[in-house]
């Protein structure tokens, strides 16, 4: 009997044929009548019985046959096998447009009808309009308007699709406070993450988003954080998820934070300022003895900028006034320089290797003495101390004559007119100076803290026909200097001889 049956049926039969006579393939009783999809072959039955009864020998081994060999051997070429016969690689490469296909995104349409953003809420927030709307995720705690031109486009979950970075600008001061996932779908993008900030903004580095931030150490202002953190994302899913972080200091905020550190030592706040020192600074000057050198200080001002070509660089000049044991004070200047480091876990500036110097003074007198320096110079031996102040009086009024000057003393008198020479109608006060000897009689009046911690005396003037001179004397250096005025208030005659001690000798 002839039966007609499909290739795949064909295939199927012979395995079983092969399985039951032991793939042998001897045993195929089968003639291929013709290489079609369907082929007609004669099958005679086989008596397994009389096989097995006559056999007197072993059967020999054979190879095992394939589906190809099995074709082979019916004359069916290796393209007429079933498809699954022999598998097909599929292409899983992304087209370059598919990739960038979200960047044909009209995204005020995306934003204004996506679901999970809302508009503001509260009296504070500003207008928001389809042309620029002013949104939030909602339940999310920033908002801003879409930065559209701010966009960074980068795949970020790795299929090889990009998807849309979009920063939130706040309008104001804050800068960006926050951005926007987007990833391509249909029938539009969609937003799957979001992250706030301050002052944020986006960059792209090495195929990856990069979101960076303010950093502040709590004594800036708004305008100039010390330091930018950095942080890489990707996406694992719908989530945002944290690759890499790194900070780093903003140099230009380097001579605030040296003024910032000499801020609190003038508050007196020294376990705060000792914070900001290096670890190496630290360890060369231990908190209890560095903090003993300001034991004394009343008052500290500083100028701080940039050293010019010198990186990391904070030149300062420096005013400080320290209490002496005397109960006064002294004032000295000082410049020099800071070095700045960033520490990357305290996340602020720390200063060391200082090298400051103290200022010695150019000597500087009032212009009325200009005229007789030279003379006075030539004439006497002792220290010359001249004011550089005469308080309430035009310099232009007001002559000084050399009256008197040898090696161990001078006096200087002051008129208003370059004759007077001491008389009552034009006198105005006098300069004096003497070597202090064992015989000379201490000195007498009020007591008066002047600077450099010098102690004065001062003596009121009395009045009768006329008015007597105020005086103000002090000792320095084994030599005695007076300044007087005729009826001057004490605050007049000190400041004269504060500018005579810190204009420096002469």
């Amino acid at each position: 009997m002839k039966k007609k049956i499909s290739l795949t049926g064909l295939i199927v039969l012979l395995l079983g044929i092969l399985v039951a006579c032991g793939d042998n393939p001897t045993t195929i009783p089968a003639t291929a009548t013709a290489l079609n999809t369907t082929a007609t072959f004669t099958v005679k039955p086989v008596s397994t019985t009389s096989a097995i009864a006559t056999s007197s020998t072993a059967i020999p081994s054979l190879p095992t046959l394939t589906p190809l060999a099995i074709a082979a051997t019916v004359g069916i070429t290796p393209s007429q096998l079933p498809p699954t016969i022999t598998p097909v690689a599929v292409s899983t490469e992304v087209s370059s447009a598919t990739a960038k296909a979200i960047r044909q995104t009209k995204w005020l349409e995306v934003i204004n009808s996506d679901p999970l953003l809302e508009g503001p809420t509260g009296t504070d927030r500003p207008e928001s309009t389809p042309e620029k709307p002013f949104i939030r995720v909602k339940g999310a705690d920033f908002v801003g308007t879409p930065e559209l031109s701010g966009i960074v486009y980068v795949d970020m979950d790795g299929d090889g699709i990009e998807e849309a970075a979009i920063p939130l600008n706040s309008g104001g001061t804050a800068g960006n406070l926050g951005f926007l996932v987007y990833h391509q779908a249909n029938p539009q993008p969609r937003l799957v993450a979001w992250e706030g900030g301050y002052k944020l903004f986006l960059l792209l580095e090495q195929g990856k988003l990069v979101v960076g931030n303010a950093l502040y150490a709590g004594w800036e202002g708004n305008c100039c954080p010390s330091g930018t953190s950095y942080t890489t994302y990707t996406l694992k899913g719908d989530k945002l998820s944290v690759v890499a972080e790194r900070n780093e200091g903003n140099a230009w905020t380097q001579p605030d934070a040296v003024s910032h550190f000499y801020g609190l030592l003038n508050g007196r706040l020294f376990e705060d300022a000792y914070k900001l020192l290096s670890d190496s600074y630290q360890k060369a000057n231990p908190y209890k003895s560095w903090v003993a050198g300001y034991a004394n200080t009343r008052k500290i001002e500083v100028e701080a900028s940039e050293e010019p070509g010198v990186a990391n660089t904070t030149r300062i000049k420096l005013t400080a006034t320290d209490a002496t044991s005397s109960g006064g004070e002294i004032t000295r200047q000082f410049t020099g320089t800071w070095k700045a480091t960033w520490d990357t876990t305290l996340k602020t500036w720390q200063l060391g290797d200082p090298s400051i110097k103290e200022l010695t003074s150019t000597p500087q007198i009032h212009p009325v003495f200009q005229p007789i320096l030279a003379n006075l110079k030539s004439r006497t031996q002792i220290a010359i101390l001249l004011p550089t102040v005469i308080p309430d009086i035009e310099t232009s009024q007001i002559y000084a004559t050399l009256s008197s000057a040898n090696a161990t003393s001078y006096q200087i008198e002051i008129g208003f007119s370059a004759d007077c020479n001491g008389a009552t109608v034009c006198r105005v006060g006098s300069v004096l100076a003497e070597t202090v000897k064992p015989n000379s009689p201490p000195n007498k009046g009020s007591s008066v803290a002047l600077a450099n911690g010098t102690s004065g005396y001062f003596v009121d003037f009395a009045c009768g026909a006329s008015c007597s001179d105020s005086t103000l004397t002090w000792n320095q250096a084994n030599v005695r200097y007076t300044v007087t005025m005729k009826a001057a208030k004490i605050e007049t005659l000190v400041k004269m001889a504060n500018s005579a001690i810190s204009g420096g000798k002469l």
